[in-house]
């Protein structure tokens, strides 16, 4: 079995800046400062999400990589609540493999596993990479309105 230190020295460690500062105030109390700052780049990844569509049992929207980088693995998520008694509760997920700079791609909710029907005000949450974009809309029936 592996020792803890041994395990500890097999981690995953960030690369972080720490400063520490201790001052005594008097009467056994001390003064303890710190900041942490990370040190480590974030790559963002640089998606647009277009206008969101509704329509006959789907919802679907047009993303575009508008960075300079070519993208892989970019999860993606279309979630559909609401509705009277807020029966609706819908979530789409995928990956796009591919996503070359500059390029657009289709997303939509699953029109077989969709099958919602039903009435009322809806909410609509597209979600691509890091970007979000948060619609309303109304189901009437099979059919859905997206309001932008």
């Amino acid at each position: 079995m592996k020792s803890l230190i041994e395990e500890c020295a097999t981690s995953d460690v960030h690369d972080l800046d720490l400063n520490l500062s201790v001052k005594w105030i008097g009467d056994g109390e001390l003064r303890i400062t710190y900041n942490i700052t990370s040190l480590e780049e974030i790559e963002e990844q640089m998606v647009k999400i277009n206008k969101i569509r509704g329509g006959k049992k789907k919802v679907w929207t047009i993303v575009e990589n508008i960075g300079e980088v070519d993208m892989s693995n970019v999860n993606w998520k279309i979630i559909v609540k609401g509705g009277i008694f807020d029966r609706i509760n819908h979530t789409t997920e995928g990956q796009i493999k591919d996503f070359p700079s500059g390029v657009k791609k289709i997303i939509r909710t699953n029109s077989r596993l969709f099958q919602i029907y039903g009435y009322g005000r809806i909410e609509v949450i597209v979600q691509a990479g890091s970007t979000i974009s948060i619609e309303s809309g109304i189901i009437l029936g099979k059919y859905v309105f997206i309001n932008n």
